[in-house]
């Protein structure tokens, strides 16, 4: 019924999420500092950051920024995924090597 108030909500969730997400990937890679572990605390900052802009701009910021930011998170989370996928798989292969 009333759009830019869902907007304004939802925005301001979504900066709750990205505050809470960024802390928790934060105390998760280095607390676990596993291989290439770098690449989760770069993702975790950034997440931190994207909550604190959403903050620091909200209301005023909700009609565009839930576009942007979703966007910018999905790349970045993306291509984590893609290196712990191929540091997951060489670690993998030198296993299966050093068993033989």
């Amino acid at each position: 019924m009333k759009p830019v108030l869902g907007a304004v909500a939802l925005t301001l969730m979504l900066a709750v999420f990205y505050m809470a997400s960024g802390i928790s990937k934060i105390v998760i890679s280095i607390a676990n500092r596993f291989k290439n572990w770098g690449w989760m605390l770069f993702n975790g900052i950034v997440s931190l950051i994207l909550g604190g802009l959403i903050f620091m701009e909200w209301p005023e910021s909700s009609l565009w920024v839930i576009g942007l930011f979703v966007g910018i998170d999905l790349l970045i989370t993306g291509w984590l995924w893609v290196i712990l996928g191929l540091s997951a798989k060489d670690s993998d292969q030198i296993d299966h090597h050093s068993k033989t």
